[in-house]
């Protein structure tokens, strides 16, 4: 019977001209001999490179692969034991520009700070952009935008809205990360407003739970314990050491201070 193959890469998206290892997996769909002989990396029709198995697994490294989509099948020589076969298509991205690797949150409300993670940013800003949905990005005083070749730590802007975040150097386009524009946080009510510590109080406003579904309410600098929570209501124990103060409910990345609350 023909054994699977699989093939990965170590890193997708790439950027041009950098090295891009992918990893061929042959294994066994019977019995518990591992596969031997040689597979081929056939890269966008022809091949590119050979390699012999190791313990079932080979890789090969180029970094001549052109920018777009690039389509990457392993084949399998086979062995006295092992039929040949062949690995699904595997598609490899790459870009001439930077490459977005990851984001510090998935989802924040306007106004709240993100980092953005990847490779070819530039060591500086100058005439880049990063855009929220198509809404740029401007530094201020109170919200600088933190540029290096591997990081860039921006705010959400004002006018964002879910979508797309997109980083532009030298007029070249990264690969577009999904993130969603989630609301701030209000509360209009807090009762009782004075009581001992350990009294339980309610928190009623709008959109007092993160898009987790997960509560936090502190007094100034500590956290009471979530009883009950909703968007609407948030149900809370004042804890100990808790002085008065503002009750502030936290959710997407942002918080909102309500009524004083007085310990007595």
């Amino acid at each position: 019977m023909n054994p699977q193959v699989f093939v990965s890469s170590d890193a997708n998206p790439q950027v041009a001209t950098v090295n891009v290892t992918f990893t061929a997996n042959v294994v066994p769909l019977t019995g518990n001999s591992v596969p031997t002989g040689t597979v081929a990396f056939v890269i966008n029709g022809t091949t590119a490179g050979t390699a012999t198995l190791n313990d079932g697994h080979a890789s090969f490294v180029t970094a001549a692969l052109p920018a777009g989509t690039n389509t990457v099948v392993v084949k399998y020589s086979g062995d006295s034991t092992h039929s040949a076969s062949v690995s699904a298509p595997f598609q490899e991205t790459i870009y001439n520009g930077p490459v977005m690797t990851g984001l510090s949150r998935r989802y924040a409300a306007n106004g709240v700070e993100i980092t953005i993670t990847g490779r070819n940013f530039g060591a500086s800003q100058g005439s880049s952009t990063v855009t929220f949905h198509k809404v740029p990005v401007t530094s201020s005083p109170n919200h600088p935008v933190i540029w290096s070749d591997t990081s860039i730590t921006a705010s959400v802007p004002l006018k964002a809205t879910t979508g797309n975040i997109v980083v532009t150097v030298g007029g070249a386009a990264s690969n577009p990360l999904g993130f969603t524009v989630a609301p701030s946080p209000a509360v209009t009510d807090v009762q009782p407003r004075s009581g001992p510590v350990r009294t339980t109080i309610t928190v009623t406003g709008t959109n007092l739970l993160d898009l987790d579904g997960n509560a936090l309410v502190s007094f100034g600098s500590l956290f009471g314990t979530i009883v009950s929570q909703s968007s609407t209501s948030i149900e809370v124990i004042v804890p100990d050491g808790a002085t008065t103060g503002p009750v502030r409910v936290h959710a997407n990345g942002t918080g909102y201070s309500g009524p004083i609350f007085t310990v007595n």
